[in-house]
C-alpha cells in the first residue's frame, strides 16, 4: 500500500488530514479490508473428490418416496380436464388441442404400448392408468432432482469466519 508523505496539520495543502494521516487513504484502506473479508468468505477450500458432492442417497429417497405416494393415489381412469384427450391423443400418435404437447404424446404413447399388460396385479391395466403412472414417475425424478439441487445449495454456501 502507497502512504503519502506526512506533513504538518493545518496547512494550506492537503486539505482534509486526520491524525497526521490522509483521510482518502484511510478509506481506501477500510475498502480494501472489506474487499478481502469478501474475498476470504468466497474461497471454498479445496475438497477431496469423495467429499466434493454430496451423496444422492437422500434423494433417491425424496424420489421414491414420492413415487410411491403418487402411485398409491393415482386415478386408475381419465379424470377429468385436458387428460382424456391427451392419452387417448396419445394412443394413436394424435395431435391434441394446440399446443399440443408432443413431448408427452410421445413418451406417453411409448409407455402405453411398451409397458406390460397388466403390471404388478392390474396397476397399469389401462392406458390412463399407465398414464398416471408415467406422470408419477416424472414427478418422483423431479422431486428428486430438486432435494439434490437444495443439498447442493446448501453444501455451497459462503462460510463467513
Amino acid at each position: 500500500a502507497c502512504r503519502a508523505p506526512p506533513t504538518t496539520m493545518g496547512g494550506s495543502k492537503g486539505g482534509g488530514k486526520k491524525n497526521g494521516g490522509d483521510f482518502k487513504h484511510a478509506k481506501e484502506e477500510e475498502h480494501a479490508q472489506k474487499a478481502s473479508k469478501v474475498k476470504k468468505a468466497a474461497v471454498v477450500e479445496d475438497a477431496k473428490p469423495s467429499e466434493a458432492l454430496p451423496s444422492p442417497l437422500g434423494s433417491i429417497f425424496v424420489g421414491t418416496y414420492t413415487f410411491s405416494v403418487y402411485a398409491a393415489t393415482a386415478a386408475p381412469t381419465i379424470v377429468g380436464g385436458d387428460a382424456g384427450e391427451l392419452v387417448a391423443e396419445a394412443c394413436h400418435l394424435g395431435t391434441a388441442h394446440p399446443p399440443g404437447y408432443p413431448l408427452f404424446t410421445m413418451v406417453v404413447h411409448a409407455v402405453t404400448k411398451l409397458m406390460p399388460d397388466p403390471l404388478l396385479g392390474g396397476i397399469g391395466a389401462t392406458p390412463a392408468a399407465r398414464a398416471n403412472l408415467l406422470c408419477c414417475l416424472c414427478g418422483a425424478i423431479a422431486a428428486a432432482l430438486l432435494a439434490h439441487d437444495v443439498v447442493l445449495c446448501i453444501g455451497y454456501l459462503p462460510h463467513f469466519d
